[in-house]
Parts: C-alpha cells; sequence; structure tokens
C-alpha cells in the first residue's frame, strides 16, 4: 500500500531535491507531507516551503502510475513550480509538464492554474476518461487578506465519480480531517 511506501518514498524524495536543488525538506515538512497524503489540510506560511512540501505526497501517489495533479493559484507559478520541482521529479524518473492543453495529461506529475474556463474543463473531463486513472491532486489556496495560507488538500477524481472538498474560512490552525 501507499501508507507501507510512505517512509522510503518520502526518503527518495527528500534525497532526490537535496542532490538537485540542495535543498532538505525539514522534519516539520515531512510531517505536512504526511498530513497532505492523509486527506488533511496543512497551513504553512509564507516561506515556510509549500512548494518543496508537496513533492513529498506527490511523488509518493505517482508510484501507482495513475497521475498526480499540484495545483496552483496562477499560471506563473505552475509553470515556475513544474520548472523548478520537475528537477526532482526528473532525477526520481518521473516526467512533470504544466496543463496548458490536453496533452500535459501524459505526465506524472503536472502542475496547472486553479481556474479554467468551462471549456477547458470538458476537454479535462475528456482526458480523464481517456486516461481512467485515479489521481490525487493538491491544491494550493490563496486568500486576499493574508499571505499565502497553504492548504494543500488531497481531491479525489475517481473514475466516473469526483469527491471534493469544501474549505472554510477562516482556517483554524489546527488539521482538519475530511
Amino acid at each position: 500500500s501507499l501508507q507501507d511506501l510512505l517512509p522510503e518514498a518520502f526518503a527518495l524524495a527528500r534525497e532526490s531535491a537535496k542532490r538537485t536543488l540542495g535543498q532538505r525538506h525539514f522534519d516539520v515538512q515531512i510531517i505536512g507531507g504526511t498530513v497532505l497524503h492523509e486527506g488533511k489540510i496543512a497551513e504553512m506560511k509564507t516561506g515556510e516551503g509549500k512548494t518543496l512540501v508537496a513533492t513529498l505526497p506527490a511523488y509518493l501517489n505517482a508510484l501507482e502510475g495513475k497521475g498526480v495533479h499540484v495545483v496552483t493559484v496562477n499560471d506563473y507559478l505552475a509553470k515556475r513550480d513544474a520548472v523548478w520541482m520537475g528537477q526532482i521529479y526528473d532525477a526520481l524518473g518521473f516526467s512533470v509538464g504544466c496543463i496548458t492543453h490536453e496533452s500535459s495529461y501524459r505526465y506524472d506529475a503536472t502542475y496547472q492554474q486553479a481556474q479554467k474556463d468551462k471549456s477547458q474543463e470538458a476537454d479535462d473531463e475528456r482526458d480523464a476518461r481517456e486516461r481512467r486513472r485515479t489521481r490525487p491532486i493538491l491544491r494550493t489556496v490563496q486568500t486576499m487578506n493574508s499571505d499565502l495560507i497553504f492548504c494543500a488538500t488531497i481531491w479525489c477524481m475517481i473514475w466516473r465519480s469526483r469527491c471534493s472538498v469544501g474549505i472554510t474560512w477562516p482556517l483554524s490552525t489546527k488539521l482538519i480531517p475530511f
């Protein structure tokens, strides 16, 4: 199971980050990655390594070969993070892309902006059906009232059905299971 693979997968991702980027996940970031993998919400402030943390559950869940989406708040961050964190995934033998059109679904990990128009959603739904895979999605939520608040939320995209989690503001500092 993925839970059984978690320690080794996180260790591989941590070592890959150290070797490729010169950045090593702190213990608290490992905890954050575990929380996200468990489908809970982790709140992190600006500069606490949200982008790096997301690589842990993204790598672990991509091991199933079903693809993982890491959703950011805008195209700039999606492109930046795909290139930046892509070095980690590449060292781990995974492909990475940034969704700008339907062809990006061929990658193991893809970064995209959170807002899409309805025609893109229809295309994405078709592509998801074609791929016929379950994929967890990590989502970064940004509020207007504060700096970036991190809520990497695992969204289920299950073949033939979707399960999503609503977020109530303001967020508490406690972990909230869904």
